[in-house]
């Protein structure tokens, strides 16, 4: 995270360090990179996280605020914004394909992950067998509690009516 804009692209090259910075700028360093040296040498994780968003800095209670806001809500809308993106900030797609860069490594698929879940779907059948095992042991135990209990007996005792 110590690492300069200006000495950034060497350290990640080097595998030294990762650099986070702003995506857009981030997308620039590429392709400088790519035109300086005529080959990827570094690449942008595809996923991104976090929000980045750009600003325009203006004197507290100026008058420009609400006629900025209204042309770059008309940009945003007309395309125009995106446009300028994609003119000047191209993505050089060599650059950021995966599959390139990690030779004899994939994506993993459902196809790579049945084996899971077939242990998975043992185990809870186990556990499920397990838990009604468990529960007629239980009630076995019961009856047989009651079964070795001493009869009493009707015969020793004297029941009078009179």
């Amino acid at each position: 995270m110590g690492t300069k804009r200006c000495c950034a692209v060497e350290d990640v090259v080097a595998g030294k360090s990762v650099y986070i910075d702003d995506v857009n700028y981030l997308g620039w360093m590429v392709e400088r990179d790519f035109k300086r040296q005529g080959k990827c040498r570094i690449t942008i994780a595809p996923k991104e996280f976090g929000v980045s968003e750009l600003a325009v800095g203006l004197r507290r209670g100026s008058s420009l605020m609400q006629a900025l806001n209204v042309e770059i809500q008309q940009m945003r809308e007309s395309g125009v914004l995106g446009h300028w993106k994609k003119k000047y900030n191209p993505a050089r797609e060599e650059c950021y394909s995966i599959e390139g860069d990690n030779p004899g490594q994939r994506e993993v698929n459902m196809e790579d992950l049945q084996g899971p879940f077939y242990l998975l779907l043992l185990g809870i059948i186990l556990g499920f067998l397990l838990f009604v095992g468990e529960a007629m042991f239980c009630r076995l135990k019961k009856i047989i509690r009651k079964a070795k209990k001493p009869l009493q007996s009707y015969k020793n005792r004297q029941i009078s009516f009179f």
